[in-house]
């Protein structure tokens, strides 16, 4: 009977140790556009209204973050930074994203006359993650 109690007990804290992993897991990469709100730009920052994980108080924190660290810039195209972090946006000068889209767009420098002045758009889903509240880039 001991040995029973034992081999559940054993159970019980292995199932609560795997759960607790994946449940960490899954709070520290979550989508900002899902766990975010009144998600707006700034010049070159990303500025939201974060939920923390549930449990935490306050539930949701103001986050802002500097799209110089997540992204690159290279003749009018957005890129995920990956090397060049916080080197990336030399050219871009505002960046801003339409309501109720996952897209970003940004003003560009022209490197010469008639070359366009905005980027095409980049979608920020699965680029930029909401860590317990706090707006941070996806890590490589």
């Amino acid at each position: 009977m001991n040995l029973l109690l034992l081999f559940s007990a054993l159970f019980f804290f292995a199932t609560e140790a795997v759960s607790g992993i994946s449940t960490r897991t899954a709070l520290a990469r979550r989508s900002f556009f899902t766990t975010c709100k009144d998600v707006r730009t700034s010049g070159v920052f990303l500025f939201a209204t974060c939920d923390k994980k549930p449990g935490s108080d306050p539930k949701s924190i103001h986050s802002y973050l500097d799209l110089r660290n997540c992204l690159t810039q290279f003749n009018g195209t957005l890129a995920p930074a990956t090397h060049l972090k916080g080197q990336g946006l030399d050219q871009v000068t505002a960046c801003a994203m339409t309501s109720g889209s996952t897209k970003l767009t940004c003003s560009v420098i022209p490197q010469c006359a008639g070359c366009q002045n905005q980027t095409n758009p980049l979608d920020l889903e699965g680029i930029i993650h909401n860590n317990d509240g706090q707006l941070e880039c996806k890590q490589e």
